[in-house]
């Protein structure tokens, strides 16, 4: 049994850090460095009572193993909330009536803080704080801080060495820090420096490298990239899906039939209906509508896979000919060839079949599987393919739920599906051909009975 005495000082101790990092949180704000300092320094002194505490109450070395150094494990990541948590409130131009907001924004701060050198911008806020920080001076904090966190820990639990570890099995393998000798702290300290400097540098260029010999500039040129990956490919294979849905009356009854389940509305007082579609339940529960969409990639998606050779390769085609692909040279593969190939895909290779992708993967033949490449193939795959997909289906779905599409007045009273052209360098989907910045493909939308108040919502 643990002494009655020593589980009051343990229960006390975890109180007394638990409330120090409260009130360090709660109560100070971007300029009260000295207090965040302050609130730490109490925690370590805390911490240290702590630790000698359980090396006293537990007798099973195994349990004194993982109960101290749990005990530093907590003071370092209390420490680095208080000391990284330098914004008040004001500086997320989003008013509060409550301080427990501020302890609410420590730990997505610290998500959010973006690059080196530049403003601390902060996620979902009309406004980041209006703090800066040179380059320099933020390598430099991080380098200590993390040189400090690792010498605390690694001295504080205050192992023996490895080699009276092994063989002296029943010693007890955590130390009271008054039993070491000067001999052991000043060994101790240079070992676990000369190893630990270099462990902190490493991660600071890991996590900090592009920010090291990157500008401002720089990353905002690489990021602009993002709004064409976002656009250049969705965009146009959502016209494809679209035009082939709403023109063929019996696919789109059939896929109205097969979403109408997964709606599901709320009763709203308001001049407002909403309705929830869940994107999950889609690509679950949808069979039809995502082979439509795997359809539309097959005819449509034109992307051109590149891969280097890394050492001489001989392929066989299935006619017995042979090719030999040197090392160093780079290979174009082109999916639009692959995904046409009457031999592979049948004499209407061309034409969209809404039922070719049911029951996908389990339908389909070898040489189909590997000809369908619409999001690379091999060990990289797009790495957005999952959110396209999903907002994607998600899009149509509430249009062919809630809306009618038709062609416009005084043309053809049939929506037509246009020829498409081939893809240019860039750009994974084809364009329609012949239709100049788009003109002539309009449409006339129109909401449907019982939808015109409708604010579409979806969810995971």
């Amino acid at each position: 049994m643990w002494p009655n005495g020593e589980s009051v000082v343990l229960v006390a101790l975890q109180t007394a850090i638990t409330a120090t990092f409260v009130a360090a949180i709660l109560f100070t704000t971007r300029g009260q460095t000295t207090a965040r300092v302050a609130a730490v320094a109490v925690l370590a002194a805390l911490s240290l009572g702590l630790h000698s505490t359980w090396l006293r109450l537990l007798t099973n070395p195994h349990w004194r193993a993982i109960a101290a150094p749990l005990v530093w494990i907590q003071l370092l990541s209390a420490s680095e909330l208080i000391l990284a948590a330098r914004a008040s409130e004001s500086d997320f131009r989003a008013p509060s009536a409550s301080r427990r907001s501020r302890a609410r924004l420590v730990v997505p701060m610290l998500w959010n803080l973006r690059r080196v050198g530049t403003s601390w911008a902060v996620k979902n806020t009309p406004a980041g704080p209006r703090q800066q920080s040179s380059r320099a001076g933020f390598v430099l904090r991080r380098a200590a801080a993390a040189i400090l966190a690792y010498l605390l820990l690694d001295a504080m639990v205050s192992a023996p060495a490895p080699d009276v570890a092994l063989v002296s099995v029943q010693k007890q393998t955590l130390w009271e820090l008054r039993a070491l000798t000067r001999e052991d702290w000043v060994m101790r300290t240079i070992a676990t420096a000369s190893f630990w400097v270099s462990v902190a540098l490493l991660l600071v260029v890991i996590s900090y490298g592009g920010a090291l010999f990157w500008g401002p500039d720089d990353i905002a040129r690489c990021e602009l990239a993002l709004l064409h990956v976002a656009t250049v490919n969705t965009a146009p294979i959502l016209f494809w899906l679209i035009i082939n849905i709403f023109s063929q009356q019996d696919l789109l009854k059939a896929l109205r039939s097969e979403c109408l389940p997964l709606m599901r509305r709320e009763p709203s007082s308001g001049q407002e209906e909403k309705v929830t579609i869940s994107i999950g339940s889609l690509q679950r529960s949808c069979p039809l509508l995502k082979a439509c969409f795997q359809e539309c990639l097959r005819i449509y998606g034109q992307p051109l896979h590149s891969r280097r050779v890394l050492s001489d390769t001989v392929l066989t085609d299935t006619q017995g000919e042979q090719y030999l692909l040197k090392k160093g040279v780079d290979v174009m593969m082109p999916s639009g060839v692959s995904h046409t190939m009457p031999d592979v895909w049948g004499s209407n290779a061309g034409q969209f079949d809404a039922a070719r992708f049911m029951n996908w993967p389990d339908n389909a033949s070898r040489e189909q599987r590997a000809a369908y490449m619409p999001f690379g193939g091999g060990k990289h795959l797009c790495p957005g393919r999952n959110f396209a997909t999903a907002e994607i289906l998600g899009f149509v779905a509430a249009l062919i739920l809630g809306t009618d599409i038709e062609a416009p007045e005084g043309t053809a009273n049939e929506l037509t599906v246009p020829q498409p052209s081939s893809a240019v360098l860039g750009q994974a989907i084809s364009k329609p051909r012949g239709y100049a910045n788009c003109e002539g493909l309009g449409a006339r939308i129109r909401k449907r009975v019982g939808f015109e108040r409708v604010k579409w919502r979806f969810s995971s």
